[in-house]
């Protein structure tokens, strides 16, 4: 994505505002840090199989176990993101639900038809680390937001089919209405019972000391730095000599998890400046390792807010769940090597502003 917004074309309805995180300290001057390269020797990622992808057929725990799936929380149901194609695979006529803004279309499919998925039937996940689930049946589900209009459609609302037809298909499991999600919660996921509970960070407090260094240090990268040619970009126009450098002007978001295995703390860092439909948008963000008394850069992105810091394949380092919601809502479990292991996508249809 992007790093800044600038539309050209206004919608006939007038943008919302964007709205950032609040603060957490003033800019100050500070000693910058020290970091080593974005991925030195001792921070080197190594791959990992998607988590959603099933386990080799010697596994000794168990054949075909979910190591990690996104959970997905419709009005009156719970499923789990699977891997594979929806072409082809037999289905039943599809059903409509629909929340505040959000509508889904889902379609049964009987175990038989999904070979690879299966044995998942009647197998107990782990949701969040926090409570059990367990697996019922399977279907196809089709997820959108918007207006109908903007897919090219004549109808007032959605339906069913329509709603089927143009959202984004994927399969899922069904789940036993066991672990209710809490208000406006996200971002959970699934993994097979009998596994190694996943490793969630957990949110620590961080002084201001700490939070002024990696600020200071994220103003100095290289996402900083291409947020400064995107910002002075003479197609905004003549330069306003009253508009304030954006990094008075954003709003910083600092957090410090540790590892439960390691006891390593790490940093995350947001600095967030969001203008009207339109106008100048920055979105900074960075993630920092403490190890052996050093502190380092191991990750810088835009336009991605880090939700949380999951270690989902228990080597002692953290993938990140990362959001992004401008235009089309994307959740996505990454490394730090910016290797998507999973991502849930939910289409957007209306004005892109």
């Amino acid at each position: 994505m992007q790093l800044f917004t600038h539309v050209a074309l206004w919608c006939s309805v007038a943008g919302a505002t964007v709205l950032g995180a609040v603060g957490l300290v003033s800019r100050a001057a500070v000693e910058p840090i020290t970091t080593a390269p974005m991925l030195d020797a001792i921070d080197a990622i190594e791959a990992i199989a998607p988590p959603t992808a099933l386990a080799a057929p010697d596994d000794p725990v168990k054949p075909e176990l979910l190591r990690y799936a996104f959970v997905i929380d419709e009005p009156g149901a719970t499923y789990v993101k699977l891997t594979g194609a929806v072409d082809g695979v037999k289905h039943g006529k599809p059903t409509l639900a629909h929340g505040e803004y959000e509508w889904a279309a889902t379609a049964d499919v009987a175990p038989a038809d999904l070979p690879a998925h299966r044995a998942l039937l009647g197998r107990t996940l782990a949701i969040d680390g926090t409570c059990t689930a367990t697996v019922t049946g399977f279907a196809i589900l089709a997820r959108l937001t918007g207006d109908p209009a903007y897919a090219g459609l004549h109808d007032e609302a959605w339906h069913a089919r329509s709603v089927f037809a143009h959202g984004t298909q994927q399969l899922v499991a069904k789940l036993s209405n066991t672990c209710a999600p809490k208000p406006d919660q996200r971002d959970r996921f699934a993994r097979d019972a009998v596994l190694p509970a996943a490793v969630v960070g957990t949110e620590v407090p961080l002084d201001v000391t700490d939070q002024l260094a990696v600020e200071a240090d994220l103003f100095a990268s290289d996402v900083a730095t291409a947020a400064d040619a995107r910002w002075d970009d003479p197609s905004w126009g003549e330069p306003d000599p009253k508009e304030k450098p954006w990094r008075a002007v954003v709003d910083v978001t600092t957090k410090a998890y540790t590892h439960a295995t390691t006891g390593e703390r790490w940093i995350t860092i947001r600095a967030f400046y969001g203008g009207s439909c339109g106008m100048k948008t920055v979105d900074v963000v960075a993630i920092y390792r403490e190890r052996a008394g050093k502190r380092t850069r191991v990750w810088s992105g835009t336009d991605e807010d880090v939700a949380r810091l999951v270690d989902v394949d228990n080597d002692g380092t953290f993938e990140l769940l990362a959001h992004s919601g401008f235009g089309d809502d994307r959740d996505a479990l990454q490394t730090l090597a910016n290797v998507t292991l999973d991502d849930v996508a939910l289409p957007y249809f209306g004005c892109p502003c």
